[in-house]
């Protein structure tokens, strides 16, 4: 009995040093294997936290400036992380800055060198350049157009490979985005090109042609233009001028819209300016990070080593909140009415519609009339409208816009409905109205609601 025990035990001893061997064994690689992952892993996320470090610099329209780390970009805001910060992210609305720079790491901001202005008309003298119809203009040569687009490669700054003008690349740009282009230098004999390119849109399309000492005008509809001839149509007849001989063409663009989106001017090396919508900021393993942006409807791309600053139009720019309205009707139900507020709700406390704060605006509550003398000064007004958080469950009201007594927009909120996002033109409007009424239930039970970010904007 003992030597059957003793051999069993044995057995046991010697099944559980083989399931021990063979464990060890199998599991070892896998536990390595886990651990190399893991390793591999963390040294991944470094290096990602490593190439995320974006830092950037910003002016704000208060005059204030922040410089932190590139969070979030996008064609409504941008988030930063803050040095002096606690808060993970901070949002600014595009609204709000001023200029926007990329930095190098441990790099301060600085400013771009400025010309004088005979300098600057030197510069662009000795330039073929492209010109928008917000005003930026930018160095480079013309490739190819149709009546939709164009094509045009820019320059920056020069150098001794690149007298003209290092390259930074092709892009596409909506004609109806573009003033003008000039072919060739200036032609010193004849300055009606410029002349023309900073006076009134003309009704037609007009090529300018050298004439001897003089530029002669065509006037049609462009048509095309390829590497050796520019297309227009003309006395009913489409004809073809060579480009050797054109000075420049400039475009009628009578239907052209405002830009959607918050636009802002691309500076960049060599004293050229984009108009621009920023979108996104890209990063690819290997490659400096891209800066999308929007001209008219098309998306291009820039390296932001390439960009010397993103400026916006705070000097075109005003909040309503920062106007006196010329002419204010305010009515309860019962009782005293509200009064409007600037950059509160009209209860007095912050603004907030759905959980998001709002730092500038109107809040108001039905009835109520705001008018606003813009004396044909402006071209977009843009705001954010709804109820402010806190209203009234049995909250119902109707907002409306006028311009010069005519309604453009309308909209009826109630409890619960998200805010709306208005982007309407104003160009040649005198009176801007904003009205709040009662709702369906004709009551003001409740009905505070906010004119968020509400703002115009002047044409350049």
């Amino acid at each position: 009995m003992r030597t059957s025990h003793s051999l069993r035990h044995q057995r046991s001893v010697l099944i559980i040093r083989l399931w021990v061997f063979f464990g060890l064994t199998i599991a070892a690689p896998i536990f390595v294997g886990m651990g190399l992952t893991l390793i591999a892993q963390e040294e991944s996320e470094n290096k990602s936290a490593e190439k995320s470090y974006y830092p950037i610099y910003i002016e704000l329209i208060d005059g204030s400036s922040k410089t932190g780390v590139l969070d979030v970009l996008s064609s409504k805001e941008l988030r930063l992380n803050l040095a002096d910060s606690k808060s993970t992210s901070h949002s600014v609305p595009w609204h709000e800055l001023q200029t926007f720079r990329f930095l190098s790491l441990e790099q301060q901001p600085s400013k771009v060198p400025q010309l004088s202005k005979t300098d600057l008309k030197n510069l662009w003298d000795r330039r073929s350049f492209v010109q928008f119809t917000t005003g930026e203009k930018a160095s480079g040569k013309a490739l190819k157009a149709d009546p939709k687009s164009l094509s045009f490669s820019i320059r920056g700054k020069a150098n001794e490979a690149h007298p003209q003008g290092a390259p930074l690349g092709d892009f596409e740009f909506p004609l109806n985005k573009i003033r003008g282009i000039r072919l060739r230098v200036a032609f010193l004999s004849d300055n009606s090109f410029e002349k023309a390119l900073n006076d009134k849109p003309p009704t037609q399309d007009v090529v300018f042609v050298r004439r001897g000492p003089q530029l002669l005008r065509v006037q049609g509809t462009f048509k095309g233009m390829d590497a050796t001839h520019v297309s227009i149509e003309f006395q009913g007849k489409t004809r073809k001028i060579k480009r050797d001989r054109i000075q420049g063409i400039i475009f009628s663009n009578l239907n052209s819209k405002p830009q959607k989106g918050y636009s802002g001017t691309l500076h960049l090396e060599g004293y050229s300016n984009l108009p621009a919508v920023p979108e996104a900021f890209k990063v690819v393993e290997g490659k400096t990070p891209t800066l999308d942006f929007k001209v008219g409807e098309i998306i291009s791309s820039l390296p932001t080593n390439k960009i010397q600053k993103l400026t916006f139009a705070s000097d075109r720019l005003s909040f309503l909140s920062d106007l006196k309205p010329i002419e204010v009707k305010e009515k309860a139900f019962l009782g005293a009415p509200f009064k409007f507020k600037r950059d509160k709700a009209v209860t007095g406390s912050p603004m907030r519609m759905k959980g998001k704060v709002f730092r500038k605006g109107l809040g108001v509550h039905s009835q109520s009339t705001l008018d606003y003398e813009l004396k044909k000064e402006y071209e977009t007004f843009s705001a954010i409208v709804g109820l402010q958080d806190g209203s009234s469950r049995h909250a119902k009201t109707v907002a409306r816009i006028f311009t010069d007594g005519k309604e453009v927009w309308k909209q009826e909120f109630s409890y619960g409905d998200a805010p709306q996002a208005v982007n309407i033109s104003i160009k040649g409007v005198n009176i801007l109205r904003l009205e709040v009424d009662f709702g369906a239930d004709t009551l003001d039970i409740g009905d505070q609601v906010n004119w968020a970010e509400a703002r115009v904007l002047k044409g350049n």
